[in-house]
């Protein structure tokens, strides 16, 4: 099946790229990154974009899709979790522990997805204990409505942020950053967990 992964910036989008090519090279893989669009492109397009992805004739196995931030991504990921649950595609999100704990995010997604329902009650919930590594910890959770299962699907939290683990800085060049990138994929310590946790391998 199809997976959508939803991350905060361009370097998070790099590094899954390079991840999946090296480690997971089986699966075809689309990137979008929405700091590279202007503000008035953005929301057809890549509304567009996860249409087109979805259809049966897309060759890719892989969207890999940047928000242009936390507060973006927070703001998308409720209405992911509402329009895409119980589809035929699977959706995950990476998410940076720069600004709060893992709890602190899953209580952001319900007070969003409580707000958005129109009286429906929506919630997401985690499936037993997180799996805490060394810079990363994994999430399944269970998304509810009306008290009824629809679907799952994983967060990825890096802690405290994966620019901050591969040493990435402001002042660096974009070659610099590509070589901290490929450093970083091969940090079993960051490559295993995520690539369990969205494959299973």
């Amino acid at each position: 099946m199809k997976r959508l992964i939803l991350s905060e910036g361009k370097h998070d989008t790099t590094f899954l790229e390079k991840l999946v090519r090296r480690y997971c090279s089986e699966y075809s893989i689309h990137t979008y990154d929405i700091e590279s669009k202007s503000e008035d492109d953005r929301h057809p397009e890549q509304t567009r974009e996860i249409r087109n992805f979805k259809e049966k004739y897309n060759p890719y196995d892989v969207f890999l899709k940047s928000e242009g931030g936390k507060e973006n991504l927070l703001k998308v990921a409720p209405k992911i979790i509402k329009r895409q649950s119980n589809k035929d595609i699977n959706f995950d999100f990476l998410i940076d522990l720069d600004e709060g704990s893992a709890q602190d995010i899953e209580n952001k997604i319900n007070k969003s997805l409580i707000e958005r329902s129109a009286g429906k009650e929506i919630e997401i919930q985690p499936v037993d204990n997180p799996n805490k590594r060394t810079f990363v910890i994994t999430q399944e959770f269970e998304v509810w409505v009306e008290k009824q299962y629809i679907s799952s699907f994983n967060i990825i939290f890096i802690d405290p942020e994966l620019e901050q683990i591969m040493g990435i800085k402001d002042s660096d060049s974009d070659r610099v950053i590509e070589r901290k990138i490929e450093s970083g994929i091969e940090d079993e310590r960051i490559r295993e967990p995520i690539i369990q946790s969205l494959f299973g391998e």
